[in-house]
């Protein structure tokens, strides 16, 4: 059996830049933010383009032992994507497991950040420094939270893991 390949989906974002439209060349879009390359996220799937699984989402083709082994969970756990922007994003809480699957019946938000290219002065934000919730809710209130935020210079080749509940 040959390699499964998934399509990919794209998003626009805000923050999005002309990489995809520029060095993957798979969209007209100057604006795509993020690639998904493999998901399992309800309405988000990615499906199989090629072979005897053609048509087949990601979360269906998880089910089977034959292809994935034994599992711990029948969801897929992981998303992978590519993000390439122009500009800040957002800060984001990647939530824990139990959290996610209280509120999303979802896994939390554990991420793995490879840096493929950047700018000049390139920062990423990783956690914070926050000692409780109200030292946090003051910094928003006074607009100063970038003060509380861990900035992490980066370089091409760096890789970053973020746990869920980071």
């Amino acid at each position: 059996m040959g390699a499964i390949i998934f399509d990919s989906l794209l998003f626009e974002k805000i923050w999005g830049s002309d990489y995809f439209k520029n060095v993957m060349k798979n969209t007209d879009n100057d604006h795509i933010g993020e690639m998904w390359t493999l998901s399992a996220i309800y309405g988000s799937e990615t499906k199989a383009i090629n072979g005897k699984y053609k048509g087949k989402k990601l979360d269906e083709l998880y089910l089977d032992k034959s292809l994935f082994g034994e599992r711990k969970t029948d969801k897929f756990p992981v998303l992978i994507k590519l993000i390439a922007t122009s500009d800040d994003l957002s800060v984001q809480v990647h939530p824990n497991d139990d959290y996610a699957m209280k509120n999303e019946n979802s896994f939390g938000k554990t991420e793995g950040w490879l840096v493929v290219d950047k700018s000049d002065n390139s920062k990423i934000v990783i956690g914070h420094n926050a000692k409780n919730r109200s030292d946090f809710e003051k910094a928003i209130e006074n607009k100063n939270i970038a003060t509380l935020l861990n900035f992490t210079d980066v370089k091409k080749g760096d890789f970053y893991p973020i746990p869920s509940g980071t």
